[in-house]
């Protein structure tokens, strides 16, 4: 092909030096972007030329995520582009026989303005064998909503599910039931850990989005956030690696011509995979760390997203006489929408995921859906059907009652997951446009699932005081469901442990009686077993546990240059919701202990046999080591994971 000459076409991506690696049988895309500098109104064509018979080359207009609109044709005619202005365009290409490894094309795309203004670009692709990764996280997302109804009732009629894109994804899927978390059952952690086969010990998270660090000259304690240049383990502080990481390190088996992307709803996820202000990723983004293609995230009402049908008359207040204009916004936690660029909503994050699918097509991409788990936080869980009532009115959701925290409110909470089920859905249409159904390694996940509160706080510091303990505690931390203590002499932590263990309170649904921590000291956080309750964690041995990290706790610094790892865990149980002192973090549903681990956990692609695989023993940990065996790749020494063989259908 001859070169292309200078002009008013571009081509709209992060490189353009970069040719798209395509495997037989599927297709890549790319898009272009042509601007009229005037003079006038113009009309005009624009086509694509293949350089070989072997390929397929077409164009068409694009939708809001960069997706073919319209008919693909070789040339298409548009018309009415103002001065000033510009229109994108994708180009869809695709090899028509089977071509050997590392066979290279170069397609031609030409644009012509009746005005007399024209553009040319190159466009590269290369055959290539292995599949492509790509993973859908679900904040929050428990299983049980898969046999939830848009009415909140079980086993819907297919009409009425709540989630039939993850249904059909199911079906056709390894699924795993009884899939867990990592234990804390926190975001930061978990998805860590889907991304690298690592625990939080192993990887060295404790908390999720700010980290203590120590405390400063002054006796103030220090926090902040931390990088992947945080995450160390082991007694020499070896960094954790990802599959980001893997997928360029040619020591592992990695290209470094992969093209890695990740997008988030929340943007402390991003910090994991920074090394300072550095990343190993090509395309790290979230509402604020966006590239020049993507939109700015708007404002929006959490409880109220674009595919709820009937937003603008029902009532996402809370449920004990709730006025009519106290709506989403007014939650507590539920303000996301006040600060989209931190909280961008999933509708954003998954046209934008589809814009990175379609402009650079990675190798490994990772879209990660937030609001569900900001909304069980805002108005309370709905994956329990049995413990919400209808209040005498079955065709209204917003008065619905729940048995342990009447404030709760499951119709905008059931509305964002119906939202993250239909983006779930746009992810899988796009990947069955490629080819790619059966051709790449698709997993979706959740970090955890959530459960609606009781009113009912239990405040640390009081508990403690009570009991004579205060000045053995420098530090309280963490809110809902898991707090974390630091003290003056760790050989007191087994002093304070007893008494929290020992503390009981009359529960107030069931009058009983009942112990509301499990506290875990270091040595237990090691072994894995607590004293009251038996096994409570994984023990890898060696030092290095599901909730215990080595390097934090054996190695520690005075610098605060490290986080600094608590003496005690504590986990509340039976629906409470702990309270420590200078948090406020009032919430309605939450996370962090056992009964908030069950996780989402689906997996398709070359190498992975359909069905149901119910063993107990299946975590997020176990992702990262069935991958880097699928694509041929050795997994580093933080793997904590093992590969779910039962589940391989290759020789």
């Amino acid at each position: 092909m001859v070169s292309c000459p200078a002009g008013s076409l571009t081509q709209v991506t992060v490189d353009a030096s970069r040719p798209h690696r395509v495997i037989n049988g599927t297709k890549t895309s790319y898009v272009v972007e042509m601007t009229n500098p005037g003079p006038g109104i113009a009309a005009g064509s624009i086509s694509v030329t293949a350089d070989s018979p072997d390929w397929s080359a077409l164009v068409a207009n694009v939708d809001s995520g960069f997706s073919p609109l319209g008919t693909s044709v070789p040339t298409l005619l548009f018309s009415g582009l103002d001065v000033g202005q510009s229109r994108k365009f994708v180009i869809t290409v695709s090899p028509q026989t089977t071509l050997t490894e590392g066979t290279p094309a170069t397609f031609q795309v030409n644009a012509s303005l009746n005005n007399g203004v024209s553009g040319c670009v190159e466009l590269g692709a290369v055959i290539h064998d292995k599949p492509k990764v790509v993973m859908l996280g679900i904040d929050g997302f428990s299983p049980k909503y898969l046999f939830v109804g848009r009415d909140g009732n079980l086993n819907p009629p297919p009409q009425n599910q709540l989630t039939p894109n993850l249904n059909f994804f199911k079906s056709q899927s390894a699924w795993f039931p009884e899939g867990r978390s990592s234990l804390p059952a926190g975001t930061d952690m978990n998805v860590f850990a889907a991304l690298s086969g690592s625990w939080p010990g192993t990887a060295g998270i404790p908390y999720v989005g700010v980290y203590f660090r120590g405390w400063d000259d002054n006796g103030y304690p220090v926090s902040g956030d931390i990088t992947a240049d945080d995450l160390r383990y082991g007694p020499n502080g070896d960094r954790a690696l990802s599959i980001f990481d893997v997928a360029k390190d040619p020591t592992y088996g990695g290209d470094p011509q992969n093209f890695t992307a990740f997008i988030s709803g929340k943007f402390q996820l991003d910090n994991l995979l920074r090394t300072g202000d550095e990343t190993v990723l090509d395309m790290l983004t979230d509402g604020e760390r966006r590239v020049y293609y993507m939109s700015e995230p708007q404002p929006y009402l959490l409880g109220d997203p674009p595919s709820d049908p009937n937003k603008d008359t029902d009532r996402d207040g809370i449920n004990i006489n709730p006025p009519e204009e106290y709506r989403m916004h007014s939650y507590g936690v539920g303000n996301a929408g006040d600060n989209p660029t931190n909280n961008p909503e999933d509708r954003w994050v998954t046209i934008n995921g589809l814009r990175i699918i379609n402009a650079e097509d990675p190798d490994v991409m990772v879209i990660h859906l937030a609001s569900v788990d900001k909304i069980q936080h805002g108005a309370g869980a709905a994956n329990f059907p049995s413990e919400w009532s209808n209040n005498g009115t079955p065709d209204v959701m917003w008065d619905d009652l729940n048995v342990y925290n009447q404030n709760a409110n499951r119709e905008p909470t059931l509305d964002v997951v119906y939202e993250a089920d239909a983006m779930s859905g746009l992810v899988f249409k796009r990947l069955v446009q490629r080819g790619l159904t059966n051709k790449a390694l698709v997993v979706v996940y959740s970090d955890h699932s959530g459960v609606t509160y009781l009113n009912n706080d239990l405040p640390l510091a009081t508990i403690v005081a009570q009991a004579g303990l205060s000045s053995m505690v420098r530090r309280y931390g963490g809110a809902a469901e898991l707090g974390n203590i630091f003290l003056w002499n760790h050989e007191d932590a087994d002093t304070v442990a007893q008494v929290l263990e020992n503390y009981t309170v009359v529960h107030p649904i069931t009058g009983e009686t009942v112990h509301p921590f499990v506290v875990l000291t270091r040595q237990e956080m090691n072994s894995g077993v607590d004293n009251v309750i038996g096994v409570f964690a994984r023990d890898g041995g060696a030092e290095r546990g599901e909730s215990y990290s080595e390097w934090l706790i054996e190695h520690p610094v005075d610098d605060n240059s490290r986080v600094v790892w608590p003496d005690l865990f504590i986990f509340a149980q039976e629906r409470f919701e702990i309270v420590v002192p200078n948090v406020e973090y009032p919430v309605l549903g939450g996370h962090s202990g056992p009964m908030t681990s069950s996780t989402l956990l689906m997996m398709r692609g070359p190498g992975i046999a359909n069905g149901v695989y119910s063993a107990q023993d299946t975590t997020l940990v176990d992702i990262m080591p069935t991958l880097y065996h699928l694509l041929g790749w050795d997994a580093p020494k933080n793997v904590d994971g093992r590969i779910l063989t039962e589940t391989l259908s290759e020789p």
